[in-house]
């Protein structure tokens, strides 16, 4: 039969207290965002919907812009480089 020394006491109530410290830490990240998400549904929530609609809408327009730029910025380029 195996004797539990002091030390290994000791080992395991540190141990012990760093996994308590760790979870009382992930508790108080979750009850923030409790108490987060509890404020914002306490408010008037929008249609999902209609947001994700203009957020793609946005995008259309940033990535139709972006290709006249592009095609823009290149014809420029093209000019200069090929001096015509």
């Amino acid at each position: 039969m195996a004797e539990i020394s002091i030390r290994d006491v000791y080992e395991a109530v540190s141990r012990l207290t760093g996994e308590v410290a760790e979870f009382r830490g992930e508790m108080r990240a979750h009850v923030a965002l409790s108490d987060e998400r509890t404020r914002l549904l306490g408010e008037k929530v929008d249609d999902h919907e209609g947001r994700l609609r203009r957020m793609e809408r946005r995008l259309w327009v940033a990535a139709g812009s972006a290709v006249v730029a592009g095609g823009a910025i290149s014809s420029v380029a093209q000019q200069i480089i090929g001096g015509g």
